[in-house]
């Protein structure tokens, strides 16, 4: 669905209207005609439907005692849109939007309503060195361990002459990092070669890290790097 501002005319337009999608790019609002997508039944695409539907079900066994700590609390929670917009959840959206990301770190469902919704302390300074020979991806950051409270998500890309061959709907999970975790230099060779296999010189890898509160679901910004592999590292 379009999401659109009036002023004098049409001032800002976001999504898809009829065969037409709106967005906006560094370059500034553009749009662009609307292609249905295929529906080729990745593994991925099965996973996150199934995902979608246990907690769905989720909701329905909940009590009403702990249903309504959701409604009442998504009444009360005010969101920001695409376009600036302040929107409000209902209280099954608001339970899906804490217990999707918990969930895809393997943490158990939350029944009743979180008391708080902070978000966690972005990851900073990432950087990656790659190395043929010994299959190393070497991730340095600021951030010595996985702080308190927190998981640590790493997605991968597979990128081909600097230009990555995929969009990101497409990155593909390789590491959870549980609290404590070292992530100053962390290696996660091993955990890109087992979903992309091996890599090899000059080929350019990009990763994304994003941090979970694992109290309620919230998640930072994801940080991005890339780097092209070289022989040694």
């Amino acid at each position: 669905m379009a999401k659109i501002i009036f002023g004098q005319g049409v001032t800002l337009m976001r999504g898809k209207l009829g065969g037409t999608i709106y967005s906006q790019n560094k370059g500034g609002n553009y749009a662009k005609n609307y292609n249905t997508p295929t529906n080729p039944q990745t593994v991925k695409q099965l996973a996150v439907r199934s995902l979608f539907s246990t907690i769905s079900t989720a909701w329905g066994l909940l009590s009403k005692a702990q249903r309504d700590t959701w409604n009442e609390q998504a009444a009360t929670l005010p969101w920001i849109n695409n376009v600036g917009e302040e929107y409000f959840l209902s209280g099954k959206g608001l339970f899906q939007k804490c217990n999707l990301p918990l969930r895809n770190v393997g943490i158990a469902l939350l029944s009743t309503c979180p008391g708080n919704f902070d978000s966690p302390q972005g990851i900073a300074g990432l950087s990656i060195v790659a190395g043929a020979t010994s299959q190393d991806i070497v991730i340095t950051s600021d951030d010595a361990t996985v702080p308190a409270l927190t998981s640590y998500v790493v997605d991968g890309a597979v990128m081909n002459n600097g230009a990555r061959i995929n969009n990101n709907s497409n990155f593909k999970r390789i590491s959870v990092l549980d609290t404590t975790d070292a992530f100053d230099t962390f290696d996660a060779g091993p955990d890109y070669v087992a979903v992309f296999g091996s890599f090899a010189v000059p080929q350019t890898i990009e990763l994304r890290a994003q941090a979970i509160n694992t109290d309620n679901g919230m998640v930072s910004p994801y940080l991005k790097a890339s780097v092209v592999v070289v022989t040694g590292v």
